[in-house]
């Protein structure tokens, strides 16, 4: 089980349960998160939520924790036949702009 200490904690534990070092640019749907690890992923990234203006570009791992919580939760839980946010934010507890949304996904992404 992993224990949610931070998100590049996270990360790395994540990636090691899969024998990887690092993403292998696969879906990713396709690293067949738990139900333990959603849980987990769900509260990493609601508590570890940059509070602060700050530049996003300090917060890759938390901007990936984001991004694969956010992919995961549609394939699991999302029920509309098009994205929407507002069931994530209500989640969450807390809202992304589209321009802090437009900084967060590539970054996310590219970790």
């Amino acid at each position: 089980m992993l224990i949610v200490d931070s998100p590049s904690l996270w990360l790395k534990k994540f990636l090691m349960e899969r024998n990887l070092s690092s993403p292998n640019g696969n879906p990713l749907f396709s690293y067949q998160m738990t139900h333990d690890e959603y849980r987990q992923l769900f509260e990493l990234v609601r508590d570890f939520y940059p509070k602060t203006n700050v530049s996003w570009s300090k917060h890759k791992d938390w901007s990936a924790c984001f991004v694969i919580y956010c992919s995961e939760w549609y394939r699991r839980d999302c029920c509309a036949q098009k994205w929407e946010w507002f069931p994530l934010w209500q989640r969450f507890h807390f809202e992304l702009t589209a321009s802090q949304r437009a900084d967060i996904i590539p970054l996310g992404l590219e970790g």
